[in-house]
């Protein structure tokens, strides 16, 4: 992937992260009193041209979504790679592949359940993947074949995360850029590592966890497996050598203590946040797309916390504590 290409965009893009929302105006949105005061705050903002045409405050996401919406078309009408976009945005089409499987084994429609980047998409969607034998319509068929098989709904999920991860990291393997590897094989360890500790709790057997174990990550899964009768308290020991080994041992003493993952999304979202911060030293590059990509999916995950939360009446230090790490 030739960088010289990416000179004009990643202008545009530098441009773009001055807009991003900082943490000192995220921590002074949780402290609102309430939803209204929150939404005043957030018009104050990048994101007043779409709030300005809001009808009540409740009705926030329409808000979050326009703008997720609009950030991923302007990237991909800017990057002189659309794959590069398309790796982050994929995600959805698979979301979305897991409720159309669903839809068609129990021949129910559940459009509220789709995450669309445009909200117009979604029987476009049906009919290409019902159509086609290519790309997502033939993961949707195997998918559909294998559950067949084996008449488990939770294999419809196992099955398409795994697909996904696949085309990632063939897509990154493609670009050959350290940092978007990194980024996607860290995700893979911490997914596998969050499926351990929950199938320990549960109680499953070992051939549970290898069914949904995912391959790609830097953590080899037969690594994992051989640690299934081990107690959860060593895997920041046996780990300590692979580069999610130092924040496993916040997450072990977390869920010691309560019994919960809770805050497992969180450690992961900010380890991740640290991987493309790398970006900000390239002057340009693929990876300045990509890390605005993510710095606005973080963003927008920051405020639908912080928002959801003021409906709830939640407080601010509890909503303070739940926020990510910011990219800026």
């Amino acid at each position: 992937m030739d960088r010289e290409n990416f000179i004009q965009s990643s202008v545009r893009i530098r441009h773009a992260e001055k807009k991003l929302l900082t943490k000192q105006q995220l921590q002074r949105l949780a402290d609102a009193k309430n939803l209204e005061d929150a939404i005043k705050l957030l018009n104050e903002t990048s994101y007043s041209s779409e709030l300005s045409k809001l009808d009540r405050p409740e009705n926030y996401e329409q808000v979050l979504s326009e703008v997720l919406n609009k950030t991923y078309k302007e990237a991909m009408e800017i990057s002189p790679e659309k794959s590069l976009v398309e790796i982050l945005s994929c995600k959805y089409d698979y979301h979305n592949l897991k409720v159309l499987v669903k839809e068609n084994i129990l021949k129910e429609k559940f459009d509220s359940m789709y995450c669309m980047l445009d909200g117009n998409e979604i029987e476009a969607f049906r009919e290409l993947a019902l159509k086609n034998d290519e790309g997502l319509s033939k993961d949707f068929k195997e998918c559909l074949d294998f559950f067949e098989t084996t008449k488990d709904p939770q294999d419809i999920d196992i099955f398409i995360d795994k697909k996904y991860f696949e085309k990632v990291l063939s897509l990154a393997e493609e670009f050959k850029l350290e940092m978007i590897t990194e980024y996607f094989k860290a995700m893979i360890d911490f997914i596998n590592l969050r499926t351990f500790i929950r199938c320990r709790k549960q109680n499953q057997v070992k051939e549970t966890l290898e069914k949904v174990l995912i391959k790609g990550g830097d953590i080899e899964t037969d690594k994992i497996l051989d640690m299934f009768y081990e107690d959860i308290e060593i895997l920041p020991i046996k780990l300590k050598a692979y580069k999610i080994g130092r924040v496993l041992s916040k997450i072990v003493e977390e869920y010691k203590n309560t019994n919960s993952l809770n805050s497992f999304e969180k450690s992961m979202d900010d380890y991740l946040v640290e991987i493309v911060r790398k970006a900000k030293s390239i002057h340009y590059g693929a990876e300045v797309i990509f890390s605005f990509l993510f710095a606005k999916e973080l963003e927008i995950k920051n405020l639908r916390l912080i928002l959801v939360g003021k409906v709830n009446g939640l407080s601010a230090d509890f909503i303070k504590e739940r926020l990510r790490e910011v990219y800026v």
